[in-house]
């Protein structure tokens, strides 16, 4: 527990392959399952951070697949499924036409107040895309 701990910190710090490390050895050292869909994430977005693209895509399928042995609520479980599966199309898309994912929905607004929505923001630079996300209540 305590390798995934500091992963969340180090990830916040931005020290993005140490965070890869520690998820990888906390993973080795037998990690409770319905918790390893949160690591498994974390390091698909660091991958993402370290323009590991392809790296990043196999991290996100096998977060869907611990998402399977999660004590998620339904609810929740869903909308991340949700999330992981649009993050896989837009790996997919980039990987296959080699082409970037410039700025996804930046500066989309939502249709409704009161929604919670899922706001990605794009940063590209010649060699891709890193996809990163927040949820906001508008």
């Amino acid at each position: 527990m305590g390798l995934a701990n500091r992963s969340a910190a180090l990830y916040h710090l931005e020290r993005f392959q140490e965070v890869v490390q520690d998820i990888d050895l906390a993973l080795s050292l037998s990690y409770p399952l319905e918790l390893r869909y949160k690591i498994q994430e974390r390091k698909a977005k660091s991958l993402l951070a370290l323009k590991r693209h392809g790296d990043a895509l196999d991290a996100f399928k096998k977060t869907l697949q611990c998402l399977d042995d999660s004590k998620l609520n339904p609810e929740k479980k869903m909308k991340m499924q949700k999330d992981i599966q649009i993050m896989l199309s837009l790996l997919t898309k980039q990987k296959t036409s080699q082409g970037h994912v410039n700025a996804l929905l930046e500066g989309a607004k939502p249709i409704k107040k009161g929604n919670v929505c899922r706001v990605l923001r794009g940063f590209s630079d010649r060699s891709g895309t890193i996809i990163m996300g927040s949820y906001y209540t508008i």
